[in-house]
């Protein structure tokens, strides 16, 4: 590879007392009920092994770009002087803050100081377990993307109807259209990105990003597969994917554990989303994870 590939991850730490006052004050402004157990903000207590996993699995990694609230978000255990921290506020408007909602984040990913021409964007719940290559991700300075097109029968929960609306937005612009029920699948996974694609979205869609902004998730956002279905429609991409498994409270336990210890997990996202004992599966991954990643690394004090 003849460029450098740094990786952005947004993360909550739903412990800080000062994000909490800041939820909860934000909840009521908006008639939110206060939740910190709701599954866009509450955690397995993952986040050591995501930093453990890039050293081990993505060492080629050059610099983890950690996209946090403010400054006391920052957990005790990071190694700060190895990872560049970007709060809200360095890369979003000041009227769109506090923001509780990853999708108005990703809206301005551009504006990260720093960023490499390629780069990977990532979810803190997807965790290598596997070595991974450069040429996962990348392939002739492209990125690795296959969008597949999948029948859904019902688009009217937020977050089909968010990715409908994305589609349609970037698909009109290339020129071309989806039939009803139609959704462009890329996988739950890490999403390899050129800076200059993002920039050019912003150029071309940047208004109608802006003000899809909200504070908490709604049906009128749009998310970052925006980026992902602008390089595919327009062919600035190799098709190809990574190897990856998407995990759920109802995935079973011994699946999980299975394709963990094989050694050729790829990439796991171990999301919370379901129904289940989420406190028992928490429980299970960590030990499995331990396993392998059981070892402090660079990126913590």
């Amino acid at each position: 590879m003849s460029e450098r590939i740094d990786l952005v991850v947004p993360m909550v730490f739903a412990s800080d007392a000062e994000w909490r006052k800041k939820y909860a004050a934000t909840c009521a402004k908006y008639g939110m009920v206060v939740n910190v157990n709701d599954e866009r903000v509450r955690t397995w207590d993952l986040e050591r092994y995501f930093f453990r996993a890039i050293e081990k699995f993505m060492p080629w990694i050059h610099t983890i770009h950690l996209i946090l609230d403010s400054e006391t978000q920052i957990p005790y255990w990071l190694n700060t002087d190895k990872v560049h921290i970007v709060y809200h506020k360095d890369i979003m408007p000041a009227e769109l803050l506090p923001t509780f909602n990853s999708q108005a984040i990703e809206m301005f990913l551009y504006n990260i100081e720093g960023l490499s021409e390629k780069f990977i964007y990532a979810n803190d719940d997807m965790i290598p377990v596997s070595p991974m290559r450069e040429e996962d991700f990348f392939a002739n300075e492209l990125p690795v993307i296959h969008c597949a097109e999948k029948y859904h029968d019902d688009l009217s929960g937020i977050f089909r109807t968010v990715c409908r609306n994305t589609l349609d937005m970037v698909a009109a612009d290339a020129g071309k259209s989806f039939g009803n029920g139609i959704l462009l699948k890329d996988g739950h996974s890490y999403a390899p990105m050129l800076l200059s694609a993002l920039r050019t979205c912003k150029d071309k869609f940047g208004d109608k990003m802006y003000k899809s902004c909200t504070p908490f998730r709604t049906s009128k956002n749009f998310i970052q597969y925006l980026y992902t279905y602008y390089m595919w429609l327009n062919g600035i991409c190799v098709d190809g994917h990574h190897a990856h498994h998407y995990f759920s409270l109802g995935t079973a336990n011994e699946k999980i554990q299975g394709i963990i210890r094989s050694g050729e997990g790829g990439v796991c996202c171990f999301n919370d989303s379901g129904n289940g004992d989420w406190q028992e599966k928490g429980r299970i991954v960590r030990t499995e994870l331990n396993a392998i990643l059981g070892e402090i690394c660079k990126y913590e004090r």
